[in-house]
């Protein structure tokens, strides 16, 4: 039992933990840190001075942003199972922050640049191509992290993908990025031998390409897309819903600065048969 003298009501205790009474309201709200004790005719809340640290745990993870369930778990976590948590958030957070940095330095090139970066835009004729690899759907605004865990996952299934001499992984992605989108990652399935576990089949079918490549960072592929975009717009070309990027490099040999993408845009003429793209629709 918790003495009532040991009380300390929520506006004293926000000023000891340097938090608005309105982050600890919230915090009780979310099942995070409950009062030690609440006045049931007033409904007046008060804490325990031991709840000190806790309150200022959770600020300091929520201002990381740490998953709601994640900030749960460490708070009941032993101290290996903590130290695991702490671990994970740590790479989380370096990522994002790499990933900022990457886009802070695509934003540089964009804006020293007097006109659009160049890219080199070239139409090629594509035959039909078979992939093995994975789906994946997720928010639009977290495709590049979703894709990245789902090639890890398909290097895993098929060791040879990406890698220095082996076939290079290719994406299929959505054109119009707003809310859940599907897409596919994989490598030519004549590559593999038979059909990994967990692995799907998807046939791209032959068409007309608008083809870029990217050298740079992932981060930075954005940029390719606007050159391909205003060259299929200026020859009245019509896209197809989806694009393919392929990672013609191998990241962990190749430095990011000089890594290669293809990015290709299917294309047809305005009024002109347009091949089914049906077929590799992820």
């Amino acid at each position: 039992m918790v003495r009532p003298d040991e009380l300390i009501g929520i506006g004293e205790f926000a000023r000891r933990v340097r938090l608005s009474v309105k982050q600890l309201r919230s915090y009780d709200d979310l099942g995070l840190l409950a009062p030690a004790y609440v006045d049931p005719d007033s409904g007046y809340r008060y804490y325990h001075r031991g709840q000190a640290r806790t309150a200022i745990t959770i600020a300091l993870l929520r201002s990381l942003d740490v998953p709601l369930a994640d900030v749960h778990e460490l708070l009941v976590a032993d101290e290996a199972r903590a130290a695991a948590l702490l671990e994970r958030q740590r790479r989380r957070i370096e990522g994002v922050l790499e990933r900022g940095r990457q886009t802070l330095g695509a934003l540089e090139r964009l804006m020293a640049a007097r006109e659009l970066l160049p890219y080199e835009v070239a139409e090629r004729e594509d035959p039909a191509r078979p992939l093995i690899g994975l789906r994946g759907r997720c928010e639009a605004e977290s495709l590049e992290q979703a894709a990245r865990a789902r090639i890890a996952e398909l290097v895993a299934a098929v060791p040879a993908a990406g890698a220095h001499d082996g076939p290079p992984v290719v994406g299929v992605y959505p054109l119009e990025l707003d809310g859940e989108v599907d897409f596919f990652v994989g490598v030519e399935g004549q590559s593999a031998r038979g059909q990994p576990y967990g692995t799907e089949r998807l046939r791209l079918a032959p068409t007309r390409l608008a083809v870029t490549t990217h050298v740079g960072p992932y981060a930075e592929l954005q940029l390719a897309y606007f050159p391909l975009l205003a060259y299929a717009q200026e020859r009245d070309l019509s896209p197809a819903a989806t694009v393919r990027e392929t990672y013609v490099d191998d990241p962990s040999v190749v430095p990011s600065e000089r890594l290669r993408t293809e990015v290709a845009l299917a294309i047809a003429e305005q009024n002109g048969p347009t091949r089914p793209t049906k077929e590799e629709s992820p």
